[in-house]
């Protein structure tokens, strides 16, 4: 049983380098996709939760919360070709 931080490697190539508590993935995580993509920030019951930066390989980045795994709440929105939007 995980508790406590560390890195894995999933079978896709997925990194996740973070805090687990009773094998579940919980706290501040750095998850590195094999597509490029990103995501620091807060993770709960596996899922982003809370304060969060994703980043696309494409060059989007969103700075903002996350509920249950999807953008919800305050955040700011950077489009590949540099649009903002806020919310």
């Amino acid at each position: 049983m995980y508790s406590g931080s560390g890195t894995f490697e999933e079978p896709d190539g997925t990194t996740y380098e973070g805090e687990w508590t009773q094998n579940v993935r919980t706290g501040l995580a750095h998850i590195r996709y094999p597509n490029g993509d990103s995501y620091a920030g807060e993770v709960k019951n596996g899922r982003f939760d809370g304060k969060g930066l994703f980043k696309r390989a494409n060059g989007e980045v969103y700075d903002g919360e996350f509920k249950e795994g999807m953008r919800h709440g305050a955040g700011q929105l950077v489009s590949s070709d540099g649009k903002i939007v806020e919310g």
